[in-house]
């Protein structure tokens, strides 16, 4: 019987988890657009950019884009609502959200929902395009990456607890097992905020 090696495993699940994200996203206009394309962008189809996951207590709960950050509520409208019998009753209803956030409608008392805001998974997000933000992202995001195994993601996580904040992504260049190459190979999937 044969048996996968790692990097086959995580290739099988980068494909089902692609497969996955194109089914339960859910453009605005209909069209799955993950690229901007002029001659489609001149003619009024809108380009979206921004991917906010919605789960928990709504209607339709799937990943959605928009063309700019969304508040909160949008991204809830977008989900279908909050199911019947909660209303919404927190103040932090209006912040924008940012590409590559999961916002969860929770139940918090009786007819009463609040919201829980957090990360993508990381496969999640790379699937999608949204690079990771280097200096907040642990070993088991990082792992995620094509190129990067367990012992270079957790070499990468210990180099940014020790240095401190990135300013620049050059700044791996300085971990073992990072040459000229593999950073190359492994920057568009980076980014710092």
């Amino acid at each position: 019987m044969r048996s996968f090696d790692r990097d086959q495993q995580l290739i099988a699940f980068l494909i089902g988890l692609i497969i996955v994200m194109i089914y339960f996203v859910r453009p605005l206009n209909g069209f799955l657009s993950f690229s901007r394309d002029n001659r489609s962008a001149g003619q009024g189809e809108q380009v979206h950019e921004v991917f906010i996951e919605v789960r928990g207590m709504v209607k339709r709960p799937g990943v959605y884009s928009f063309d700019k950050s969304p508040s909160c509520v949008e991204a809830i409208q977008e989900g279908g609502g909050i199911v019947e019998g909660l209303v919404l009753k927190t103040r932090d209803r209006t912040p924008t959200l940012e590409s590559g956030v999961r916002l969860i409608v929770v139940k918090k008392n009786e007819g009463e929902a609040g919201i829980e805001i957090e990360d993508m998974d990381a496969a999640g997000q790379l699937v999608l395009g949204i690079p990771l933000d280097i200096n907040n992202v642990d070993s088991e995001k990082l792992d995620v990456i094509p190129g990067v195994g367990r012992r270079l993601a957790e070499r990468i996580v210990q180099f940014v607890k020790e240095r401190g904040r990135l300013n620049t992504l050059d700044d791996l260049i300085k971990v073992h097992g990072i040459g000229k190459k593999k950073l190359e190979k492994i920057r568009p999937y980076l980014i710092i905020r």
